[in-house]
This record gives structure tokens, sequence and C-alpha cells, in this order.
């Protein structure tokens, strides 16, 4: 990872561990069996907590710094 990490959250189906920037504005998906990054989202601010809907295929991540929830298709490539 290329900075500090907070909130972490495992995709038992895709295999996906998301782990969120403390203070930043991305989250890493890392794929756990190639043990490496696989995609990095931008998201519009400072990370808090974040939620997985695995039947659903949606990532819920609220944003501190605007108070806003962010959702993450985890399905779409």
């Amino acid at each position: 990872m290329d900075g500090e990490t907070d909130g972490i959250v495992f995709d038992a189906k895709s295999r996906h561990l998301y782990v969120t920037h403390d203070n930043g504005t991305h989250l890493w998906a890392v794929d756990v069996d190639a043990k490496k990054v696989v995609a990095t989202i931008e998201i519009p601010g400072a990370p808090e907590c974040l939620a997985l809907d695995a039947a659903a295929g949606k990532l819920y991540l609220n944003i501190k710094t605007t108070s806003d929830v962010v959702v993450i298709d985890t399905i779409a490539k």
C-alpha cells in the first residue's frame, strides 16, 4: 500500500480484500491469492467505515469529511 490503511473487509466470493486509505481519497482492492492490488478506486473524501453486501455485490463506504455514503459495485470490472 502506498499510504496508511484503515478499514478492511473481505469478499469471499471474489477473494478480494477492500482496504481504505486512512484520511486519503481512495480504496484499494487486493486480490488475496495474487497478493497484489488489482484496483485503486477514487472516493470523494476521507473514509470512515465500510460494509459489504456480498449477495448484492455492493460495498458501502461512509465518507467522514462529507457525511456521504458511497456505493461501490464490486461485481463490475
